[in-house]
């Protein structure tokens, strides 16, 4: 038993690896980077096949684009295939929503059954028409996910000057914890992050409030837009602070680990020094807080999937170059 201990101490990943497995979603099609399809597939197939796949998650493609990726499949196989998350269209209304869920989700089965293992498309990123959806929409969300076998995010909207929001929040949170239990496919919740303009930005306390409602629900989650820095910065380019996506992570991981509250949780999302950040061999620290690198692989997996950026190298390098990993 204790040579078994030994083993598996010396086979853990570091922190830094469990923290970064699958984190970033590639969506170089989208602002600010906006690259043409051609430019950023062919960025993708290069990032799967470096030695950091293991930090990429699937390309964000929109779901009525799927087609314009034929010509590009060549560049993927079956030990390598094209991983996609689909990204939904937004509309008025919870009727319209279904319906163009529907043509997606049908659209995503043909183009899956004619290309086989090349491709997998196992997310789709469905944009809510409100917060204010009904349980009967919710179920036909999870009855149509689980029928073709896909975790379905469904992104919050954000409405700053309405002060109802959090409770809107917090009942959508609960919405889908419900039709979690009864599902075998999860339905998670989805929260743009940022933007190219300082209005995009949501505020600390709308961040600190949708980990602390998903939290609480156990619902899991992924982010979008305006993570490409690791800590929070001011940035002159949108005039404003933008999020950092290890305050993002950490907030949420800390959460879960030591059951914060919201101020809790948004203090971190404020941290602007990222000497209070340290990933050690076999844990996370942020000031006085610590989550093991075990608890960090569960929590992962489980509720805290990842995030959507149109760099891949970005939030690599300038994480690299604010030395927050120590070895040994």
């Amino acid at each position: 038993m204790v040579n078994k201990a030994k083993e598996d101490i010396a086979t853990a990943p570091h922190s830094f690896e469990a923290f970064f497995k699958k984190l970033i979603d590639y969506a170089g099609l989208f602002p600010p980077t906006q690259l043409p399809l051609e430019e950023a597939i062919h960025h993708y197939a290069s990032y799967i096949h470096s030695c950091e796949a293991w930090m990429i998650g699937p390309f964000v493609c929109p779901a009525s684009q799927l087609e314009k990726l034929e010509p590009y499949l060549e560049l993927f196989s079956s030990e390598k295939p094209l991983a996609i998350s689909a990204l939904g269209r937004k509309a008025e209304n919870e009727r319209e929503t279904i319906k163009l869920f529907k043509d997606d989700l049908a659209s995503i089965e043909h183009f899956q059954l004619k290309h086989g293992t090349k491709v997998r498309v196992n997310q789709f990123e469905l944009p809510l028409p409100s917060l204010n959806i009904t349980a009967e929409f919710m179920n036909e969300v999870g009855k149509r996910s689980s029928r073709h076998h896909i975790t379905c995010y469904c992104e919050f909207p954000i409405h700053k000057n309405d002060r109802f929001w959090e409770q809107k929040l917090a009942k959508t949170a609960l919405l889908i914890s419900q039709q979690n239990q009864s599902r075998f496919y999860s339905i998670g919740g989805k929260l743009r992050t940022g933007g190219i303009k300082a209005s995009l930005i949501p505020d600390s306390n709308i961040v600190g409030s949708f980990i602390y409602h998903c939290k609480e629900h156990k619902v899991p989650v992924k982010f979008t837009a305006g993570l490409h820095h690791p800590v929070r910065l001011y940035r002159s380019e949108v005039q404003a602070d933008m999020h950092g996506f290890v305050n993002v992570f950490v907030a949420g991981l800390m959460a879960y680990q030591h059951h914060l509250d919201k101020e809790s949780i948004t203090e971190i999302l404020q941290e602007k020094d990222a000497k209070f950040f340290s990933f050690q061999n076999e844990k996370i620290t942020w000031r006085h807080l610590e989550i093991s690198t075990k608890e960090i692989m569960r929590l992962r997996k489980e509720y805290l999937h990842s995030y959507g950026s149109c760099s891949f190298e970005t939030p690599r390098s300038e994480f690299k170059d604010l030395n927050m990993i120590e070895r040994g």
